[in-house]
């Protein structure tokens, strides 16, 4: 092949930049970033081989077809999933002494990288500090706790979770008879 056919081969679409080099063994490197269906990924070979074909007319940089199956395999494999949108309302709760319950929910939204076959049923949501206790007063915006999603023994992600309005004081009313 001649140069620009040997571009062709390797030219991959999903690459959005990268930085090759090859070290004084004639190992090469390649190091890139990539997007597709809004998802990004880094890729980094180290220390690949190139090879001649028997001819020896042919040359393959192991480096670009070990990153294009590995592009393959993350992109193919996984997709990414909002577990959480901005504001959204996540538990509602007691709050002690306080003159209603308390909506609670997480400010930003939260994204991450699950494998094809998981779904959301599949991940279990927990509260990092275990058992939520609230008292009043209570301001909009205070911080309440941390959530985790886990999937079997992996914590995907963590946000921390707020009060999404106020509470304020029951008041104690005395009956004298």
């Amino acid at each position: 092949l001649m140069n620009g056919d040997l571009m062709k081969v390797y030219l991959d679409g999903r690459v959005t930049g990268g930085r090759a080099g090859v070290v004084d063994s004639g190992e090469r490197n390649l190091a890139i970033t990539a997007e597709h269906d809004n998802m990004k990924l880094l890729s980094v070979v180290l220390g690949s081989k190139s090879t001649l074909t028997a001819s020896g007319q042919t040359m393959t940089y192991g480096s670009f077809l070990e990153t294009i199956q590995l592009l393959d395999l993350g992109f193919g494999g996984y997709s990414t999933v909002q577990l959480f949108y901005e504001d959204q309302v996540f538990d509602q709760i007691d709050v002690i002494n306080g003159d209603s319950d308390l909506s609670i929910g997480v400010k930003e939204s939260v994204i991450t990288v699950l494998p094809q076959d998981v779904t959301y049923d599949d991940l279990t949501i927990r509260y990092a500090s275990g058992a939520i206790v609230a008292q009043a007063p209570v301001q909009k915006d205070d911080l309440i706790s941390v959530i985790q999603v886990w999937h079997e023994d992996l914590c995907l992600a963590q946000t921390q979770v707020y009060a999404l309005h106020d509470v304020g004081s029951e008041e104690l009313v005395i009956i004298e008879e």
